[in-house]
């Protein structure tokens, strides 16, 4: 390094053939290479010193591989790698078993690609080993089952140690609705059912309604229950698909639970559509959710004309907007 006045620049070069000499430098400013005469200056800046940097080679470690009952590494002997490098090593399960990741050993984890076997340790700084494990492997399966309340078909979404199964409006299944885990292994799933459904429960894999978590030990598959909610309903007593019906079949004096509506395809809030007449006393409470079990922060959207007719017809709204 020769350190000018104000600048330093790095000698690549020495000719002595000229008097004084010749430094071939390259200047960081521009990039670019330059000569200067030995004690005299560059660009203006005259040569104050010069200072020798030595560059020592970087230190190597030993990766150790070692393989257990099921399956090979290879290679199967010591490699030394470079500080900062990686190394990568051929990890072969027996028939019927898979490789457990993350990968086992001390060594800084890497990536494993499955459909050809091959491990790329992260980067090493010390001495470590690589000690992949094989084991049993059983596939779970997910399903989503539908049930209808009038025309609202369930839906909603199962998830969990990588699973992400999702259906609306009881169409086909879309997402991770399939893995493979390792034999012992926990899963663990959770269901939620979308805008317009309630969750029903589970069936196999030993999961109770609440929640879903077992240990797997074979072929299992789990299903997830899923029931529509009708559109409108009288209070402690039937659902319907729209309001009129709902007030057809009402008592005098009922109250009628309205859903703040979704669209069956892509969930977005939706209004009713349709002109309601009321011709008889009746509570009208809009904003439900799917399972009429509150009304906080909701509203129902009727688009359509709102009569209140007849000698009889008298109306107590909540949460409801009229467009």
């Amino acid at each position: 390094m020769l350190n000018l006045a104000g600048h330093t620049v790095v000698g690549v070069g020495y000719d002595e053939s000229t008097n004084p000499a010749t430094i071939h430098i390259h200047d960081t400013w521009d990039y670019n290479n330059h000569t200067m005469t030995w004690g005299s200056s560059y660009s203006g800046m005259s040569l104050l010193s010069v200072s020798i940097v030595n560059l020592a080679s970087l230190p190597t470690y030993t990766v150790s591989p070692s393989s257990g009952l099921n399956g090979s590494i290879s290679p199967n002997t010591p490699q030394t790698v470079t500080s900062g490098s990686t190394t990568t090593f051929t990890i072969t399960p027996n028939t019927g078993y898979e490789v457990v990741t993350p990968i086992g050993g001390t060594c800084p984890q890497g990536s494993y690609n499955a459909s050809t076997n091959i491990y790329t340790t992260g980067a090493i700084v010390a001495d470590c080993t690589v000690a992949p494990v094989f084991a049993v492997f059983y596939p779970l399966t997910i399903n989503l089952v539908s049930t209808a309340a009038g025309v609202v078909n369930g839906g909603g979404n199962i998830s969990g140690s990588g699973i992400s199964c999702s259906s609306v409006n009881g169409g086909t299944k879309t997402g991770t609705c399939s893995g493979s885990f390792s034999s012992g292994s926990t899963v663990t799933l959770a269901a939620a059912a979308d805008a317009n459904s309630t969750f029903a429960g589970w069936s196999g894999g030993g999961c109770s309604t609440g929640g879903c978590s077992f240990s797997i030990t074979a072929d299992t598959t789990v299903t997830g229950s899923f029931a529509g909610a009708y559109k409108a309903k009288i209070s402690g007593g039937s659902g319907y698909d729209t309001l009129t019906l709902a007030h057809a079949n009402a008592g005098s004096g009922a109250t009628i639970l309205a859903r703040e509506l979704h669209n069956a395809t892509t969930l977005a809030v939706e209004p009713f559509v349709e002109n309601l007449t009321i011709t008889k006393p009746v509570i009208l409470k809009g904003g439900y959710n799917a399972g009429f079990s509150s009304n906080a922060g909701l509203y129902s959207t009727l688009a359509g004309i709102l009569t209140i007719g007849g000698t009889s017809g008298a109306l107590t709204v909540e949460n409801l907007t009229i467009k």
